[in-house]
Formats: C-alpha cells, sequence, structure tokens
C-alpha cells in the first residue's frame, strides 16, 4: 500500500506539469521534498539538484518576532514539510534563492493560500495579478490574518 502514494504523487505531478500554461513552460520547474521553513515565504527543498532555497515570489510574509509572523511560519511548515511540493522559479535574487510560486500536494498554490488566509501581502511581479488582488480584497473584508488588527 505504501508504494501505492509514491507512485500517485508522481502522477499527479506529472500530469500537472503536462497542463503548465505555456508560459510557464520557460520557468525552471523542480520537483522536490520540502525539509525546512526559514519564515513563512522561505523554505528549503530537497531535489534531484540538491537543496534549493526558495523564496515565495510576490508575497511578503511577517518574519518571526512580528505580529503574525509565528502564524505565517507555521502554516507553511503544516502545508510543505515533509511533503513533495513543484517550484515554479521565476528568477533568483540577490541572495541567491530562487525566486517561485510552490504548489502543494493537492496542487494549490502556497503563494496563493498565505494571501488568501491573510498571513500575507501580495506584491506584484511575476504572477496573475487578479488572482491575487482578489485574494487579498477577500482576506481583507473577511479580517483575516494580518488585516483583523
Amino acid at each position: 500500500m505504501k508504494k501505492i502514494k509514491p507512485c500517485l504523487i508522481t502522477l499527479f505531478f506529472s500530469l500537472f506539469l503536462l497542463f503548465l500554461p505555456r508560459s510557464a513552460s520557460a520557468d525552471l520547474v523542480i520537483v522536490g521534498e520540502a525539509i525546512a521553513v526559514i519564515s513563512g515565504d522561505t523554505l528549503k527543498i530537497l531535489w534531484t539538484g540538491g537543496i534549493e532555497m526558495v523564496r515565495l515570489a510576490d508575497i511578503d510574509t511577517p518574519k518571526p518576532g512580528e505580529p503574525f509572523g509565528k502564524e505565517a511560519k507555521w502554516f507553511t511548515e503544516d502545508h510543505t514539510i515533509a511533503r513533495t511540493v513543484i517550484v515554479t522559479i521565476k528568477e533568483v535574487d540577490k541572495f541567491g534563492r530562487s525566486v517561485g510560486e510552490v504548489f502543494l500536494e493537492d496542487g494549490l498554490s502556497l503563494n496563493q493560500q498565505l494571501v488568501k488566509n491573510g498571513l500575507g501581502r501580495w506584491r506584484p511581479k511575476h504572477l496573475d495579478a487578479a488572482v491575487f488582488e482578489k485574494l487579498e480584497a477577500e482576506a481583507k473584508s473577511q479580517k483575516a490574518g494580518l488585516w483583523g488588527q
């Protein structure tokens, strides 16, 4: 039974990659296991190419010690640690981190989920602005997370 789960995960991610929009095909895509969370918007991924430090594109979460910093980190840990993720890398930042969108095992975008739950602010650059605008507006109207202070 345990051998079936990795096969299903591999099949899911293969299908996911197959149906990525053409614009995303120019991005480097890596599949790996999340092994550490530094903050709500930064994590380490172990993949066949080694360990990749990944900064979530287009969002900013509070740092540990700031209001909702712990909650953002816990949210990212709960959804990623010891799980397979797909990362579409958009660029490498000045600190050498890969900047991208992280997709969870259920196909949801971690970047979007943090904004939706009020644990991150949207910063437009690489991803679909309309989606993030809407998610942040909904979080504000529901006074979720950061917006409930």
